[in-house]
């Protein structure tokens, strides 16, 4: 349940409030389930999702691989959502940081960076 809501508001699909994710964030540890961290590059994620472009995608090239691999997928369609309309200099900056990633992924996140990529780079509009 909690890993699909963090999924929901990493990929930008839920639109989150802060005080969303404090209550998510209070929720994780009332029920002990992020005593290991697991969800703490997560919620950077989501709450910098709102803010500066530039920071956010900082953000993301940091924490790309410190998340749980199942939702790296996620990731990416949050960084697709918020660039899609933004200019091809901050598009292309988060194809890059997608593209940096490419020789780590495993063949079903292939697809979805390819996928991605494509939407972020234009191709084929």
């Amino acid at each position: 349940l909690y890993r699909d809501e963090a999924r929901r508001m990493l990929s930008g699909e839920k639109t989150t409030t802060t005080e969303m994710i404090e209550s998510f964030k209070k929720d994780l540890k009332t029920l002990s389930l992020n005593s290991d961290g697991h969800y703490d590059s997560i919620l950077r994620l989501i709450e910098a999702y709102p803010g500066d472009d530039e920071q956010y995608l900082l953000l993301c090239r940091e924490l790309f691989n410190q998340i749980d691999p199942s939702l790296t997928s996620a990731l990416m369609d949050g960084m697709s959502r918020k660039c899609k309309t933004k200019d091809e200099t901050t598009r292309l900056k988060a194809s890059r940081i997608i593209r940096d990633q490419l020789p780590d992924m495993n063949v079903r996140t292939l697809y979805t960076a390819t996928m991605t990529i494509m939407r972020l780079e234009g191709v084929g509009q």
